[in-house]
């Protein structure tokens, strides 16, 4: 079942990532504006080979983006608090607009799904870097916190 959709996703990020005020109450780690390294080597542990599978191709395909210079999208997992985390850097509202059918489809949702199927709690980081705006998505309820400023 699709928590969420690219968009409703690309829709609440163009009406709230202008306009939101900002606040400190939901802590975010702010991604890296100037590097693009590459993800580093993640696993979730897990006697599933569906779940380690999904999560290979997804880490495969967070890397392969990571290494397009050509995309205004950043992609990098990493554990944040303990979760497994997937933070997802837009580079303005233009690039959500543009890109955030396929990272929905080809990222965000397959990291999730596999996570949730293997009952472990995991994180998205969604940032708008143009407006310093960043929002976390809970895998498993399907719930994107309130927006804010960050940068």
């Amino acid at each position: 079942m699709r928590l969420i959709t690219s968009t409703a996703f690309a829709v609440y990020v163009l009406a709230v990532a202008g306009c939101a005020t900002e606040t400190t109450h939901h802590p975010v780690p702010a991604p890296e504006h100037n590097s693009r390294s590459e993800t580093p080597d993640y696993a979730v542990r897990t006697r599933d080979n569906e779940l380690e599978d999904a999560l290979t191709r997804t880490l495969t395909q967070c890397k392969a983006v990571q290494r397009r210079y050509d995309v205004p999208v950043d992609c990098k997992v990493t554990q944040y608090k303990g979760y497994p985390t997937m933070l997802l850097s837009f580079s303005n509202a233009r690039a959500v607009e543009d890109y955030s059918e396929v990272v929905v489809d080809e990222l965000a949702m397959p990291f999730c799904d596999s996570l949730t199927r293997a009952n472990v709690v995991g994180r998205l980081v969604l940032f708008v870097r143009d407006v310093g705006m960043a929002s976390i998505y809970a895998c498993e309820t399907g719930k994107l916190s309130e927006w804010v400023r960050i940068a």
